[in-house]
């Protein structure tokens, strides 16, 4: 993912921006959701101090459904930047796991 262009990455982070109402989407956002957790060693949304963002990590890793619809969805970008703030990473970073 290192040789991704600068415009791949504004492509790849759009993902995160679209509304994940199309089948294919929230595919991708789902699986670059996984990814994001994997490269920030979380394996369990206890791991994330942040109750909304906690509750949507369960739902990503273990499908665990949430009382809040809202919860139920992967990442979007707002929850990238977000998770970049408490684990002070760059959205590059949680996306290709290269520093």
């Amino acid at each position: 993912m290192a040789n991704i262009s600068e415009r791949g990455w504004d492509n790849l982070i759009a993902i995160f921006d679209n509304v994940n109402d199309h089948p294919l989407i929230a595919n991708m956002q789902m699986q670059l959701s996984r990814i994001v957790l994997y490269n920030l060693e979380i394996c369990s949304g206890e791991q994330i101090p942040n109750e909304f963002l906690s509750e949507k990590a369960d739902f990503i890793l273990c499908d665990k459904k949430q009382k809040d619809s809202l919860r139920n969805y992967p990442f979007n970008l707002s929850d990238l930047l977000a998770l970049g703030d408490i684990f002070n990473k760059s959205i590059k970073f949680m996306i290709s796991g290269i520093e």
